[in-house]
C-alpha cells in the first residue's frame, strides 16, 4: 500500500539490524561488520555484502550470488524464535551464516560462484 516496498523500508532494515546484530553476538561471528543498509561478510574464500533489505547477497569484488533458500516441507523446518514469520527474514539471516562460514560450503553450485566472482 502506498507504492513503499516493505523490504527497503526503514522500519524493516533496522529490525534485521537488529537480528542481525543478535545473531552474531550469540554465535559468536566476529567477521560480520553492520553498515547503514548492509552486512559486510569477510569470510575465508570471499569479501560480501548482504543487503538489508532485498538479502541479496553479492562479493564486493565481483557479482551477485544466487543462493536459493530452501522452502521443502518435506526437509522439515528451522524456527528462529527470536525473528517473526517474515520469510525474508529468514532468508537474510542463513545467508548470513552461510556467508560467514564459507569455508564450510560443500555446495558446488555456490562454490562455482564465488570463485568465478573473485
Amino acid at each position: 500500500m502506498g507504492g513503499v516496498d516493505p523490504e527497503a523500508s526503514q522500519s524493516t532494515v533496522e529490525m534485521r539490524r537488529a537480528l542481525v546484530e543478535e545473531t552474531t553476538r550469540l554465535l559468536r561471528l566476529q567477521n560480520v561488520e553492520l553498515r547503514t543498509t548492509n552486512a559486510v561478510i569477510s569470510g575465508k574464500l570471499a569479501t560480501y555484502g548482504l543487503h538489508l533489505g532485498s538479502a541479496i547477497a553479492h562479493t564486493v569484488a565481483g557479482g551477485s550470488l544466487y543462493i536459493v533458500p530452501v522452502r521443502s516441507q518435506h526437509r522439515g523446518r528451522i524456527f528462529l524464535p527470536f525473528a517473526d514469520s517474515d520469510p525474508k527474514t529468514a532468508d537474510l539471516l542463513s545467508k548470513l551464516i552461510l556467508l560467514a562460514r564459507d569455508g564450510e560450503i560443500r555446495d558446488p553450485a555456490i562454490l562455482e560462484q564465488i570463485r568465478g566472482t573473485r
